[in-house]
């Protein structure tokens, strides 16, 4: 998965070690599902934990992170914000840009295609 972020600083003011951007991948058997399904949730995954350095602030910059989904999931909500344990109330924001992501078939799936594969070459000479 590969986001661009772009953090600001509320007032002036830095993040602090307790002040993070997230994306979280949420998990679901079902066929379909929205937020209000949360409880029947499979797992939901931390992706991207993202904290600026000074010199990302006011800058788009790309973060990228890597999930596997659980074997009997279906469908799965993208979740995307900002977390600050202190519990103030003004807290720096982020924005996000750009969301990409590609499947990979598992080695399993590779191992067989490069088998069936390489019998329909050899079918051929």
């Amino acid at each position: 998965m590969s986001i661009w972020a772009y953090p600001l600083r509320a007032g002036g003011v830095e993040w602090d070690a307790t002040q993070t951007a997230l994306v979280d991948v949420i998990w679901f058997a079902a066929s379909s599902a929205t937020m209000a399904d949360y409880a029947s949730r499979i797992s939901q995954d931390r992706v991207i934990a993202f904290h600026p350095t000074s010199a990302q602030y006011y800058t788009w910059s790309q973060t990228t992170g890597t999930v596997t989904a659980p074997e009997n999931a279906n469908c799965m909500i993208i979740k995307v914000g900002h977390k600050s344990l202190g519990g103030d109330c003004v807290r720096p924001d982020c924005y996000f840009d750009d969301v990409t992501m590609s499947t990979v078939p598992d080695p399993a799936t590779l191992g067989l295609m490069l088998l069936g594969g390489s019998s329909v070459l050899l079918r051929r000479k």
